[in-house]
């Protein structure tokens, strides 16, 4: 089987230093291939706060950064909003207040081969 795609998802709602953090964390993922991997953001403020902030992290990014703006309040709306646009096999979420340690992605891949 080939290696599946793998589409990270962060909501944030105006948490620019958090949303920073938590996307940086998943350019440093160990034990995957960049190439399998795209970020997508979603914006859930109604106005768009984070767009520029997700534009300077795509430069920085090994891998696409997909900036979603979905300006109807709510978590599950800023997740559906993700989804519609995400490319991945599989979907892996991470909040704008988490930071992913290094072989987080690696942990949940190998959970989802193994079972």
């Amino acid at each position: 089987m080939a290696t599946p795609r793998v589409s990270l998802i962060i909501p944030t709602q105006r948490r620019l230093d958090g949303l920073a953090t938590a996307a940086r964390s998943t350019f440093l993922q160990a034990g995957v291939d960049p190439a399998t991997l795209e970020l997508v953001v979603v914006d859930n403020d109604q106005a768009p706060s984070a767009k520029a902030l997700t534009q300077g992290l795509a430069a920085e990014a090994p891998f696409p950064v997909v900036y979603v703006h979905e300006p109807e309040p709510g978590v599950a709306n800023a997740r559906n909003a993700a989804m519609a646009q995400a490319r991945g096999d599989f979907i892996a979420f991470l909040d704008d207040d988490e930071e992913a340690p290094a072989g987080w992605l690696a942990a949940l891949l190998a959970a989802q081969s193994k079972y």
